[in-house]
């Protein structure tokens, strides 16, 4: 049965003297203030678990371990390794000498905490702030960014390679279940030829050149494509009379699913390629692994791939809200949203706005004003006067420049977080991972922020 907590800290350990070693106490003192946190924490740990059998890692050192990989910007791996070689990473996790956990058991342990949870713990740290009187939630400011998803760079020859390289480590893998080494669909040749195809393409210095590659490697992925039907019918067949377990299950999902990539990449190689058209964003397939990805055009920017989020951040500097919407939504569109969020969050309704000037838009000044702030700052006016927006120019101008500071926060976040890329996988771990890091970046802002007062 999995405990909870730990039991205390051993009494003759001694934090060391250090500005990291102070942050990682403080960070602990606040979790042990917080009971409800370990809670959400064990809720989700044992959802549909037994009750019986080996405690392993307990609720608390599960949270522990997921902050303090995000603050020491560790993989698994490493972090596994600083389990048993750091006397402050023990001393943080509370492990007594006899323990040590491998980097797949911190993998699937921190990954069960579920993104509802961190975004209470994130909300919870700063209701704490808000009773210390760091923050009112009263001064918002507010700005978006993009996260990359754990994707190459997508090319249509890239797409049509991944799509065939799949269909055929899932047809080998069902005919070797099924024991049907009579059935035929894809070669080893035509495997290396679109290969082959694919590094001709990217090496093409020019269209002219890439063309007569592509209308190869669109040849072998419509044959493979034109036969795949045929061959999941049999599949499906031979899952039918193993029975509902059958191992064949999970090569035919992911052949169905392969299939209906390959399907789009087809589509939409010939119109972009062959006939020189456009493809909308929101039809077009940018990874099979990573479906959900969304592409992100910000401004005359470099084209990224991930999604948008959008952030608030009170006076604190801790991250009060972090919205994360599906597709390319305007930054005008997301304003409202912000603001509402952080009123459900804290009841609490921002009496001064500070945004981008991407927000700026005269329905988001008169609905927010309807709504009940007080002042709203936007380095584009819109037609209209500084003092339809604000009491004066004195306001706007003070609004104006603290609303810069957020700037740092995404910065701070992207760097020492890992907010710069998220490399958990599906659109829920794009969300776990984004939210277990603002919760880390809480954790270690609360914990300075109190150490600033000792």
């Amino acid at each position: 049965m999995r405990r909870s907590i730990k039991p205390q800290l051993d009494l003759f350990f001694q934090w060391p003297k250090h500005q990291l070693g102070e942050e990682l106490k403080k960070i602990s003192e606040i979790i042990d203030r917080h009971p409800e946190i370990l809670e959400w924490v064990h809720a989700d740990l044992t959802a549909g678990k037994s009750s019986t059998g080996d405690h392993g890692m307990s609720s608390e050192q599960v949270l522990r371990a997921a902050v303090i990989k995000n603050i020491r910007k560790l993989s698994y791996e490493e972090l596994a390794f600083n389990v048993v070689d750091s006397n402050s990473t023990r001393a943080f996790l509370i492990m007594s000498e006899a323990e040590g956990y491998s980097s797949s058991c911190l993998q699937e342990n921190i990954s069960k905490i579920k993104e509802e949870t961190w975004e209470k713990i994130s909300q919870s740290l700063v209701l704490d702030a808000k009773d210390q009187r760091f923050e009112d939630c009263k001064t918002v400011r507010i700005d978006s960014t993009v996260t990359d998803s754990h994707i190459g760079y997508p090319t249509d020859s890239k797409l049509l390679y991944d799509c065939i390289r799949v269909i055929e480590r899932e047809f080998k893998r069902a005919r070797k279940l099924a024991d049907k080494r009579s059935w035929r669909l894809i070669s080893t040749a035509q495997v290396k030829e679109a290969k082959s195809l694919r590094y001709k393409i990217n090496n093409s210095k020019n269209n002219q050149e890439r063309l007569p590659h592509y209308k190869l490697l669109l040849k072998i992925a419509k044959s493979i494509y034109s036969d795949l039907p045929a061959t999941i019918v049999r599949i499906e067949k031979a899952c039918k009379k193993r029975g509902k377990d059958s191992k064949l299950r999970k090569p035919l999902e992911q052949l169905k699913n392969t299939a209906y990539f390959l399907e789009k990449s087809i589509y939409q190689t010939e119109k972009r390629v062959l006939k020189r058209q456009t493809v909308p964003a929101d039809k077009k397939v940018v990874s099979i692994f990573e479906p959900h990805t969304d592409i992100i055009v910000k401004d005359r920017r470099e084209t990224q791939f991930g999604h948008k989020l959008f952030l608030a951040s009170g006076k604190s500097g801790l991250v009060l809200g972090c919205d994360i919407p599906t597709g390319n939504p305007c930054d005008s569109d997301m304003f409202l949203q912000s603001l509402v969020s952080i009123e459900e969050a804290y009841d609490v309704l921002p009496r001064k706005v500070s945004a981008d000037g991407g927000f700026s838009s005269q329905d988001n000044v008169i609905m927010s004003k309807a709504l009940g702030v007080k002042d709203v700052c936007f380095p584009k006016t819109c037609n209209m006067e500084v003092t339809d927006m604000v009491k004066s120019s004195w306001v706007y101008n003070k609004l104006l420049n603290w609303r810069a500071g957020i700037e740092a926060v995404i910065s701070f976040l992207k760097r020492c977080f890992g907010l710069a890329r998220a490399n958990w996988s599906g659109f829920d771990g794009f969300k776990q991972y984004v939210r277990c890091g603002v919760a880390s970046y809480n954790f270690v802002t609360l914990a300075r922020l109190e150490l600033s007062t000792t």
